[in-house]
């Protein structure tokens, strides 16, 4: 028995209204790349992968760059092929925000069984992968942490991991010296030796000591400084840096300083992978420092032991 032309009409408008409140973008093109079906999330979708407001017309014209649609074009031919294939595309917002996306490209038969369509959806993962790089930054910090024996060695393996989950390309740490109540620049990475040695001390009294003691994150971007030629920060052409101190039992113990030559803005979800690093390092980092102290004391116990 055959459907009739009314029914097949009525299941069409249904999947078309499947569609279109899909949370998925959604378009379909022909083996050509000519666009013959968009859903309101595929229109979105477009336009923030590439810019462009979708109508009519060849996909292809649509990506931008060269790169991108070079590509694109890999996939698409593919699935011609009928090899479904996937990928994910990052795209940078306007302050430096990421928005991930999970694009997925597969054939679409015609009524004579060939590959005469490609379906291209695409979803917003962003949320799904920042909690994923949520959970494995609180293993790898629990992992590895209390393994090292040593303030630098901990020190360093901090701020790289600072420096690469943040997306920024250099930094320092900051550890206070009880005697002396300065902060002392303990490890560096990604600036110039001339700016390391002019910031290597925070002593008290200093604008900077204050502002670490106080506790509070500071962001400071270029614009807010560049006006001062003789600006420390200007002449190592750094455009953004924060300041992260970190306290144990009220007491400002550290503070950890990442900076970027490229970036402008400080996305949200970095600051928020900081902030796990900033609580999941203040227990190892102080046992460490109990550890050395003890040392320490030891040590000169042993020694005045031996003057007898």
């Amino acid at each position: 028995m055959t459907e009739d032309k009314n029914e097949i009409g009525g299941k069409m408008t249904s999947i078309r209204n499947i569609l279109d409140s899909s949370s998925e973008g959604i378009v379909l093109c022909n083996s050509k790349g000519e666009i013959t079906y968009f859903n309101p999330k595929g229109s979105e979708m477009i336009k923030k992968l590439t810019g462009y407001t979708i109508s009519s017309g060849d996909l292809f014209n649509y990506i931008v760059p060269e790169f991108a649609r070079e590509s694109f074009n890999i996939y698409f031919q593919n699935a011609v092929e009928g090899k479904p294939c996937e990928t994910e595309r990052i795209v940078k917002t306007g302050n430096d925000e990421s928005i991930r996306y999970l694009v997925k490209y597969f054939p679409v038969l015609d009524g004579e069984g060939k590959n005469s369509y490609v379906c291209i959806s695409a979803k917003d993962i962003t949320e799904e992968k920042h909690l994923k790089d949520v959970v494995n930054l609180h293993r790898e910090i629990s992992e590895k942490l209390p393994g090292f024996n040593t303030i630098e060695s901990a020190l360093k393996f901090i701020l790289d991991l600072a420096i690469d989950k943040t997306g920024m390309d250099s930094g320092g740490i900051y550890l206070r010296n009880e005697d002396t109540d300065s902060f002392e620049l303990k490890v560096i990475q990604g600036v110039s030796e001339n700016f390391a040695g002019n910031t290597k001390v925070v002593k008290k009294g200093d604008k900077k000591w204050d502002s670490i003691m106080n506790g509070e994150q500071i962001i400071k971007q270029h614009w807010e400084y560049e006006s001062n030629p003789d600006d420390i920060l200007l002449k190592e052409n750094l455009k953004l840096v924060v300041a992260t101190p970190i306290k144990f039992r009220d007491e400002v113990l550290l503070s950890i300083n990442i900076a970027s030559h490229t970036l402008d803005y400080f996305p949200e979800k970095s600051n928020d992978l900081l902030g796990i690093i900033k609580l999941e390092s203040i227990t190892a980092i102080q046992n460490l420092l109990t550890e050395e102290k003890l040392k320490q004391a030891l040590k000169k116990i042993s020694e005045s032991e031996n003057s007898k």
